[in-house]
């Protein structure tokens, strides 16, 4: 459990993560994307800054928020 892990007090942070190559759509747009569930702490363990908006907090995780970071990659396919 990551919570638990996070408590030790050797330990900076714990990031759980679930990857997967699944369909996504957007309006009328079909792609194949690697998709990957995250925690909160995610993007600063793994030191990616954002271009644009925001990652989640720890209340969109808590919440079950269904919000998405996508690549520019995938923002210049289906955008």
């Amino acid at each position: 459990d990551a919570k638990s892990l996070e408590s030790l007090p050797f330990v900076d942070s714990v990031t759980p993560s679930l990857s997967n190559s699944l369909t996504v759509r957007y309006a009328n747009q079909d792609a194949t994307a690697s998709v990957e569930g995250v925690g909160e702490d995610y993007f600063r363990v793994r030191g990616y800054e954002i271009a644009k908006g925001q990652f989640w907090d720890e209340e969109s995780v808590n919440s079950l928020a269904q919000e998405a970071v996508i690549d520019d990659n995938t923002r210049k396919e289906m955008f």
